[in-house]
């Protein structure tokens, strides 16, 4: 049986996201006493952050019931950075079934004329996951997911294009992202961890 599963994708926050003029050097995340580490006991996680995110918490129906959606926002000059968890009642449990859950993700993350400007399998904890690189209206999204132990988790950071890329047109070259954006990535996405 192929495994699919409808993720609640935060896409549309790239439509909602207020343009603005490029940030002057330097932004905070530049200086590396504003990164803290941020843990949820609730969610099981940890991850670095430069400030507090707001937390939030909303349900929504799915295809397979009513889902509780837990959402960490924190906007900076820079752009926002999101995590996001839900418990799903029913989680992929074989290789192709974690394959089928995340080609299902990412195409309901395309399904609105979002542009895939590069995908690649990544692994967290020993979990297979996927990162995706989006550009929607404007924006750049760059996205991990993954399925730990019944929950889904959700890593996203927005920002201009001009943030990302040194020539500022959207490409799937990673030699054209810019230091910052390689920086404020890796601090963000890989200070990820799961906790008990």
């Amino acid at each position: 049986m192929r495994f699919t599963f409808p993720i609640i994708f935060l896409i549309a926050l790239l439509c909602s996201v207020v343009a603005a003029q490029d940030p002057p050097p330097p932004v905070k995340e530049y200086s590396a006493t504003v990164w803290k580490e941020f843990k949820s006991a609730q969610g099981r996680f940890s991850i670095a952050l430069p400030g507090t995110p707001k937390e939030e918490v909303g349900t929504r129906d799915t295809k397979i019931g009513k889902l509780t959606m837990h959402y960490f926002d924190l906007e900076t000059d820079l752009g926002h950075y999101l995590l996001t968890y839900v418990d799903v009642p029913v989680s992929p449990t074989t290789p192709e079934d974690t394959k089928a859950a995340l080609d299902s993700s990412r195409d309901q993350a395309l399904a609105n004329g979002a542009r895939l400007l590069l995908e690649n399998d990544i692994s967290v904890a020993g979990v297979v996951g996927r990162e995706l690189l989006v550009e929607r209206n404007g924006f750049i999204l760059k996205a991990r997911y993954f399925f730990i132990k019944g929950r889904l988790y959700q890593i996203m950071l927005v920002l201009r294009p001009n943030t990302v890329f040194s020539n500022g047109k959207p490409s799937a070259n990673p030699a054209n992202y810019t230091d910052l954006f390689q920086m404020v990535s890796k601090k963000f996405f890989d200070s990820f961890k799961v906790t008990e």
